[in-house]
């Protein structure tokens, strides 16, 4: 819904329908080009800490916790594991080096 609220006044590069598997990120981060005006990505928790390893590459300004269902647990042991992963998108650092609290 971001994008689609973006693209009407801006160049935007996304996340392709709900393809935000790790093995996607090479094409996403080759595909911003000088003309993206904005890039709104989906990053999946993977597994603990790989936020922190995803963001290194997408350095993103702006970051948007979205839902959590049950599907999404699938790759932590349990429920509080997934939530500590996703609370890792508040300690990393921003473009600027300056931590988000």
């Amino acid at each position: 819904m971001i994008r689609q609220i973006l693209r009407k006044d801006y160049k935007v590069k996304s996340t392709w329908r709900s393809m935000n598997s790790d093995v996607w990120n090479m094409d996403y981060l080759t595909d911003i080009d000088d003309s993206t005006e904005v890039a709104v990505y989906e990053m999946p928790v993977a597994d603990p800490s790989y936020l922190r390893f995803a963001c290194k590459f997408f350095q993103p300004q702006i970051r948007i916790l979205l839902n959590i269902g049950v599907h999404h647990l699938a790759d932590c042991e349990t429920p509080e594991e997934y939530m500590k992963a996703k609370g890792e998108m508040t300690k990393l650092p921003n473009v600027k080096g300056e931590t988000y609290r």
